[in-house]
């Protein structure tokens, strides 16, 4: 486009920008609207099939991946928790890519349950 003025230059580049601004506008409020319903959806309740899925599967992978009847004794004193949970864990069933640390802070919640039954059990002794 050929400018005959200063003026007419800078208009030209005042309404270019304008457009500019006004289409990253529409592009904000796009990716906002989207960032809404992606947590909307990230925070609305599961479905009860899922959720019951998800539940058995955790359950399955803590049952195959450990050996819960270790004893929570070593001789006369008691194990400590965490090394308990961590003797407990068969390295070689783990799920690809999860360390043994890992897993247990995962699975905390199981191995707590666990522990304290075990606990009970061999104080009844």
């Amino acid at each position: 486009m050929e400018f005959n003025t200063c003026e007419e230059y800078v208009l030209a580049e005042l309404e270019s920008a304008q457009e500019a601004a006004f289409t990253l506008n529409e592009e904000v409020e796009r990716l906002e609207t989207e960032n809404r319903l992606l947590r909307e959806r990230l925070e609305a309740q599961p479905d009860p099939v899922r959720k019951t899925i998800c539940n058995a599967g955790r359950a399955r992978i803590f049952d195959s991946c450990t050996n819960i009847y270790k004893s929570v004794k070593d001789e006369e004193t008691f194990v400590p928790f965490k090394d308990w949970c961590l003797e407990c864990v068969l390295g070689f069933n783990l799920p690809k890519g999860i360390s043994k640390t890992q897993f247990v802070e995962e699975f905390e919640p199981e191995f707590l349950e666990a522990y304290n039954e075990r606990l009970a059990e061999e104080s009844e002794v």
